[in-house]
């Protein structure tokens, strides 16, 4: 039997770029998640992450979607976003 908690994954991540290699021949990946990510708004939003901010320097917790994403980085959406009320 297998069981998936909540706030985890089994499919791949999607992120941006894998890393690749391993010891010397190692090349980082870029560990930001594609649009397409099983990660995005997926994560257990946490008191502590109101005010906080992810390794990019944005904040933790999405204020349009209002849930965190899986991983360090929170995926940014660029252009004109419109709230109505």
């Amino acid at each position: 039997m297998r069981v998936i908690l909540p706030h985890n994954i089994t499919n791949n991540p999607r992120f941006l770029a894998d890393g690749t290699g391993i010891g010397n021949a190692h090349v980082p990946g870029n560990y930001r998640i594609k649009s397409t990510s099983p990660c995005l708004n997926a994560g257990a939003n946490q008191d502590w992450m109101t005010d906080h901010l992810d390794l990019d320097g944005n904040p933790r917790i999405d204020h349009v979607f209002g849930t965190v994403d899986m991983g360090a980085y929170e995926r940014v959406i660029s252009g004109t976003t419109i709230t109505i009320q």
